[in-house]
Protein backbone atom coordinates (compact mmCIF):
# COMPACT_ATOMS: atom_id res chain seq x y z
CA UNK A 1 0.00 0.00 0.00
CA UNK A 2 1.23 3.34 -0.81
CA UNK A 3 -0.48 6.77 -0.25
CA UNK A 4 0.38 10.23 -1.65
CA UNK A 5 0.72 12.58 -4.33
CA UNK A 6 0.42 10.38 -7.80
CA UNK A 7 4.08 11.63 -8.59
CA UNK A 8 5.72 10.17 -5.37
CA UNK A 9 3.81 7.28 -6.19
CA UNK A 10 5.27 6.74 -9.39
CA UNK A 11 8.85 6.91 -8.03
CA UNK A 12 8.21 4.64 -5.27
CA UNK A 13 6.71 2.23 -7.94
CA UNK A 14 9.57 2.74 -10.64
CA UNK A 15 11.69 1.66 -7.44
CA UNK A 16 10.03 -1.31 -6.61
CA UNK A 17 9.46 -2.38 -10.16
CA UNK A 18 13.62 -2.55 -10.45
CA UNK A 19 15.07 -3.47 -6.74
CA UNK A 20 11.62 -5.77 -6.03
CA UNK A 21 12.49 -8.77 -7.50
CA UNK A 22 15.89 -9.27 -6.68
CA UNK A 23 14.27 -8.91 -3.45
CA UNK A 24 11.65 -11.93 -3.82
CA UNK A 25 9.08 -8.93 -4.53
CA UNK A 26 7.26 -8.93 -8.32
CA UNK A 27 4.75 -5.81 -8.66
CA UNK A 28 1.54 -6.76 -10.79
CA UNK A 29 0.18 -3.04 -11.63
CA UNK A 30 -2.51 -4.00 -13.54
CA UNK A 31 -3.61 -5.85 -9.89
CA UNK A 32 -3.27 -2.33 -8.03
CA UNK A 33 -5.91 -0.22 -7.67
CA UNK A 34 -5.58 3.90 -7.40
CA UNK A 35 -8.05 5.34 -5.33
CA UNK A 36 -8.16 8.83 -5.72
CA UNK A 37 -10.57 11.84 -5.98
CA UNK A 38 -12.72 12.15 -9.10
CA UNK A 39 -10.98 15.75 -9.89
CA UNK A 40 -7.69 14.01 -9.64
CA UNK A 41 -8.11 11.10 -11.44
CA UNK A 42 -6.81 12.39 -15.07
CA UNK A 43 -3.62 13.96 -13.14
CA UNK A 44 -3.04 10.16 -11.72
CA UNK A 45 -3.57 8.91 -15.01
CA UNK A 46 -1.22 11.28 -16.66
CA UNK A 47 1.33 10.74 -14.31
CA UNK A 48 1.01 7.26 -13.44
CA UNK A 49 0.86 5.94 -17.39
CA UNK A 50 3.22 4.00 -17.55
CA UNK A 51 2.11 1.53 -15.07
CA UNK A 52 -1.70 -0.24 -16.41
CA UNK A 53 -2.93 0.76 -12.54
CA UNK A 54 -7.33 0.22 -12.16
CA UNK A 55 -8.79 3.62 -10.49
CA UNK A 56 -11.72 4.03 -8.74
CA UNK A 57 -13.65 6.59 -5.73
CA UNK A 58 -12.90 3.83 -3.27
CA UNK A 59 -12.29 0.48 -2.35
CA UNK A 60 -12.23 -2.20 0.74
CA UNK A 61 -9.01 -2.33 2.41
CA UNK A 62 -7.84 -4.53 5.12
CA UNK A 63 -11.56 -5.06 6.13
CA UNK A 64 -12.22 -1.42 6.03
CA UNK A 65 -12.95 1.15 3.10
CA UNK A 66 -10.68 4.42 1.75
CA UNK A 67 -12.16 6.70 -0.97
CA UNK A 68 -14.70 9.09 -0.92
CA UNK A 69 -17.64 9.82 1.38
CA UNK A 70 -20.04 8.65 -1.52
CA UNK A 71 -18.09 5.15 -2.30
CA UNK A 72 -18.05 4.45 1.36
CA UNK A 73 -21.83 4.93 1.50
CA UNK A 74 -22.27 2.79 -1.71
CA UNK A 75 -20.13 0.10 -0.57
CA UNK A 76 -21.79 0.22 3.22
CA UNK A 77 -25.73 -0.08 2.06
CA UNK A 78 -25.47 -3.58 0.83
CA UNK A 79 -23.18 -4.43 4.50
CA UNK A 80 -25.81 -2.48 6.84
CA UNK A 81 -28.72 -4.17 4.78
CA UNK A 82 -27.45 -7.67 4.95
CA UNK A 83 -27.08 -7.35 8.92
CA UNK A 84 -30.58 -6.10 9.29
CA UNK A 85 -31.85 -8.66 7.53
CA UNK A 86 -30.11 -10.96 9.94
CA UNK A 87 -31.54 -9.09 12.62
CA UNK A 88 -34.92 -9.54 11.40
CA UNK A 89 -34.51 -13.12 10.57
CA UNK A 90 -33.13 -13.60 14.18
CA UNK A 91 -36.48 -11.91 15.40
CA UNK A 92 -38.29 -14.95 13.89
CA UNK A 93 -36.40 -17.29 15.74
CA UNK A 94 -36.92 -15.20 18.56
CA UNK A 95 -40.20 -16.07 19.35
CA UNK A 96 -39.42 -20.11 19.77
CA UNK A 97 -35.56 -19.89 20.80
CA UNK A 98 -34.81 -16.66 22.55
CA UNK A 99 -31.62 -17.66 24.12
CA UNK A 100 -30.53 -18.69 20.83
CA UNK A 101 -31.62 -15.77 18.74
CA UNK A 102 -30.25 -13.56 21.62
CA UNK A 103 -26.76 -14.94 21.63
CA UNK A 104 -26.49 -15.07 17.53
CA UNK A 105 -27.25 -11.26 17.41
CA UNK A 106 -24.90 -10.39 19.99
CA UNK A 107 -21.98 -13.13 20.07
CA UNK A 108 -22.13 -13.23 15.95
CA UNK A 109 -23.80 -10.54 14.02
CA UNK A 110 -22.99 -7.39 16.44
CA UNK A 111 -19.21 -8.26 16.78
CA UNK A 112 -19.28 -8.19 12.52
CA UNK A 113 -20.94 -4.63 12.46
CA UNK A 114 -18.65 -3.57 15.51
CA UNK A 115 -15.44 -4.64 13.70
CA UNK A 116 -16.21 -2.74 10.77
CA UNK A 117 -16.79 0.39 12.75
CA UNK A 118 -13.49 -0.13 14.21
CA UNK A 119 -12.26 0.40 11.26
CA UNK A 120 -14.05 2.87 9.57
CA UNK A 121 -15.20 6.65 10.95
CA UNK A 122 -17.80 8.68 10.46
CA UNK A 123 -20.15 5.53 9.73
CA UNK A 124 -22.69 5.92 12.99
CA UNK A 125 -25.89 7.10 10.45
CA UNK A 126 -25.27 4.11 8.06
CA UNK A 127 -26.42 1.62 10.84
CA UNK A 128 -29.84 3.38 11.11
CA UNK A 129 -31.56 0.18 9.20
CA UNK A 130 -29.95 -1.86 11.39
CA UNK A 131 -31.26 -0.36 14.78
CA UNK A 132 -34.60 -0.33 13.29
CA UNK A 133 -34.79 -4.23 12.94
CA UNK A 134 -33.47 -3.87 16.66
CA UNK A 135 -36.06 -2.05 18.10
CA UNK A 136 -39.28 -3.39 16.14
CA UNK A 137 -38.51 -6.56 15.49
CA UNK A 138 -36.11 -8.12 17.39
CA UNK A 139 -36.96 -6.82 20.84
CA UNK A 140 -40.59 -6.94 20.78
CA UNK A 141 -39.93 -10.71 19.66
CA UNK A 142 -37.67 -11.44 22.45
CA UNK A 143 -39.33 -9.72 25.39
CA UNK A 144 -43.09 -10.46 23.81
CA UNK A 145 -43.49 -6.87 24.48
CA UNK A 146 -45.76 -4.82 21.83
CA UNK A 147 -43.35 -2.16 21.89
CA UNK A 148 -40.04 -0.67 23.39
CA UNK A 149 -40.25 2.69 24.77
CA UNK A 150 -37.12 4.62 24.39
CA UNK A 151 -36.54 4.36 28.44
CA UNK A 152 -36.50 0.37 27.65
CA UNK A 153 -34.37 0.72 24.25
CA UNK A 154 -31.60 2.41 26.48
CA UNK A 155 -32.19 -0.23 29.18
CA UNK A 156 -31.54 -2.98 26.95
CA UNK A 157 -28.58 -1.24 25.69
CA UNK A 158 -26.71 -1.51 29.08
CA UNK A 159 -24.30 -4.55 29.97
CA UNK A 160 -25.35 -7.64 31.46
CA UNK A 161 -24.43 -6.40 34.78
CA UNK A 162 -26.20 -3.85 35.07
CA UNK A 163 -29.60 -5.23 34.11
CA UNK A 164 -29.87 -4.96 30.49
CA UNK A 165 -29.40 -7.02 27.50
CA UNK A 166 -26.04 -5.51 26.24
CA UNK A 167 -27.29 -4.35 22.83
CA UNK A 168 -26.14 -0.89 22.41
CA UNK A 169 -27.69 1.16 19.27
CA UNK A 170 -25.09 0.69 16.34
CA UNK A 171 -25.62 4.25 15.71
CA UNK A 172 -24.68 5.34 18.66
CA UNK A 173 -21.25 3.40 19.25
CA UNK A 174 -19.95 3.62 15.78
CA UNK A 175 -17.66 6.81 16.78
CA UNK A 176 -16.99 5.13 20.18
CA UNK A 177 -15.76 2.02 18.83
CA UNK A 178 -13.55 4.09 16.34
CA UNK A 179 -12.33 6.21 18.92
CA UNK A 180 -11.46 2.91 20.95
CA UNK A 181 -9.39 1.36 18.32
CA UNK A 182 -7.91 4.00 17.25
CA UNK A 183 -6.14 4.50 20.80
CA UNK A 184 -5.80 1.26 21.32
CA UNK A 185 -3.42 1.17 18.16
CA UNK A 186 -2.29 4.55 18.95
CA UNK A 187 1.45 3.43 19.91
CA UNK A 188 1.60 1.19 17.15
CA UNK A 189 0.80 3.37 14.47
CA UNK A 190 3.38 5.74 15.75
CA UNK A 191 5.89 3.92 15.77
CA UNK A 192 5.09 2.81 12.08
CA UNK A 193 4.83 6.48 11.16
CA UNK A 194 8.39 7.15 12.74
CA UNK A 195 9.73 4.19 11.45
Amino acid sequence: AMSGPSKEVREAMDLLVEIGPARGYFPEPSKSIVVCQETLVDQAKQNLDKFDFQYCAGHRYVGGFIGTEAAKAEWLEPKVQAWADGVRKLAKVARRFPQTAYAGLVKSLQSEWQYLQRVLPGSGDAFRPIEKEIRLSFLPALTLSSDVSNLLRSTYSLPVRQAGLGLPGPCYTAEENYKTSTACTALLTESLRQG
